[in-house]
């Protein structure tokens, strides 16, 4: 995505799960995407590398303990030395294996590698192909001037996605926290859609928390089969045609639009 000439983004969240594996040569910066996030990527990788070194409470920062503690350290203090795969490869997450990427034929992967950005607490935002090595970063993680990765990462990702989205419909499939880091109000897409799935308990809509992240997988895999196969296929197609192989039903009636943002509702079916 050196070049984005596609009509939409989808945005979506890195997974905590990462496979292991060094097929490709160490982390090259130069040619990761975005390069006007170099040098961010470059500040926060030496204060990664350096707070593994300190005395700090490494457990807490990085959310893991006894031997996955060793390990998240040991591939942080080497993300500049050990092999790389790419981020689509990388990430192991239910997002990811909802998605099912290497499940995709070659015109439904194509479609993925052209619209889809991974947001990430070390690197920003990733293009899928981008290769990377296996670190452990959380989003909401302060490791350098007293700001969370989000903060850092605020001003320079939002000038990207301005730049990128003009005129564009952005599908936005982020959690809050990764969410926050755009300042969506800087940028001109035609549309901005959010959603969200909820399920009827006693009387009441309460939201779903549990499977969150396979549902947003499930409906980036289906938006990019069928995107691959009609460019122009409906908004309204994709959402009932979603429907119809999930347990979930978009409900239309209840969606909400605020100006050039929509926010779409599925209900988890009887």
């Amino acid at each position: 995505m050196k070049n984005c000439s596609s009509k939409l983004l989808i945005l979506i969240p890195p997974s905590e799960g990462k496979n292991s594996g060094d097929l490709n040569p160490p982390l090259n910066l130069s040619t990761l995407s975005f390069d006007s996030l170099y040098s961010v990527r470059e500040m926060l990788i030496k204060s990664l590398i350096s707070y593994m070194k300190s005395d700090h409470d490494l457990s807490k920062l990085l959310g893991v303990k006894a031997s996955a503690l060793n390990l998240a350290i040991s591939n942080n203090l080497n993300l500049l030395s050990s092999g790389t795969l790419p981020a689509i490869s990388r990430y192991s997450g239910v997002m990811y294996k909802a998605i099912d990427y290497h499940g995709l034929n070659s015109d439904e992967r194509f479609f993925f590698d052209q619209n889809v950005i991974i947001f990430s607490g070390l690197f920003g935002i990733l293009n899928p192909l981008d290769l990377i090595p296996n670190y452990k970063l959380k989003i909401g993680s302060v490791i350098s001037n007293k700001k969370t990765c989000a903060k850092i990462w605020g001003n320079p990702v939002t000038d990207v996605i301005s730049n990128i989205s003009s005129n564009k419909e952005i599908w936005d499939l982020l959690p809050t926290e990764h969410s926050v880091v755009c300042d969506y109000s800087r940028m001109k897409y035609s549309k901005k859609y959010s959603f969200k799935f909820y399920r009827y308990v006693n009387g009441k809509f309460k939201p779903v928390t549990h499977w969150t992240k396979f549902l947003r997988g499930s409906l980036v895999r289906y938006l990019c089969v069928k995107k691959a196969q009609n460019e122009n296929i409906d908004l309204n197609d994709i959402l009932d045609g979603f429907s119809n192989q999930s347990e979930y039903k978009f409900q239309k009636d209840m969606s909400l639009v605020k100006k050039n943002n929509f926010t779409f509702f599925f209900i988890k079916k009887n």
